[in-house]
């Protein structure tokens, strides 16, 4: 089974972003830009690629220790990016601001997962929700992004996704939440 390890948004959140997403939509025609469902909207803390049953309790109870050891706290939505950058972007994103438990959570989940023998990605972790992908390779010069506005909600759990591709894209469901 393909998982990874997600904070999902809050119903209320998602919806504000379904809206930004529709207005980013219709300002920025690009035929590579391929945009992501609102029912997809989440942060990635970790992606664990194909696991089997015996690795899936593993993950479990990691994340029912670390769970455990944080609170729950809020987060703020920040502002539009792009990888590598917004004039040729891979992926359009929009930022979440510096948060400690976001950090702390990620890092910690990292170290236990490695040391059960996870393999796990290594690079700086960086705080993103991805709103789109570019299928294409041209440059998107000026693209018009909506403004975000004052989006925060508090995080109180994050959960265990299996990830299953589609001809249409990747839909993702909960496997088990883990509550602060």
């Amino acid at each position: 089974m393909r998982v990874f390890l997600a904070i999902n948004l809050p119903d209320n959140i998602r919806y504000e972003m379904e809206a930004i997403l529709e207005e980013a939509k219709q300002q920025n025609d690009y035929p590579g830009l391929k945009w992501t469902k609102p029912r997809s909207l989440h942060l990635t803390l970790h992606f664990l690629d194909e696991q089997d049953d015996d690795a899936i309790q593993k993950i479990f109870n990691i994340c029912e220790q670390t769970a455990k050891e944080f609170k729950p706290s809020d987060v703020k939505v920040g502002e539009w990016g792009g990888f590598p950058d917004l004039n040729n972007p891979k992926i359009i994103f929009v930022s979440l601001e510096d948060s400690d438990l976001l950090i702390n959570l990620q890092k910690s989940l990292g170290d236990k997962l490695y040391a059960q023998g996870f393999e796990i990605d290594t690079r700086q972790f960086k705080k993103h929700i991805t709103l789109a992908r570019n299928k294409d390779v041209r440059e998107m010069l000026n693209l018009n992004l909506p403004s975000i506005g004052e989006l925060e909600w508090e995080v109180k759990s994050f959960e265990l996704m299996k990830s299953n591709l589609l001809p249409d894209g990747a839909e993702y469901e909960v496997i088990k939440s883990f509550e602060l």
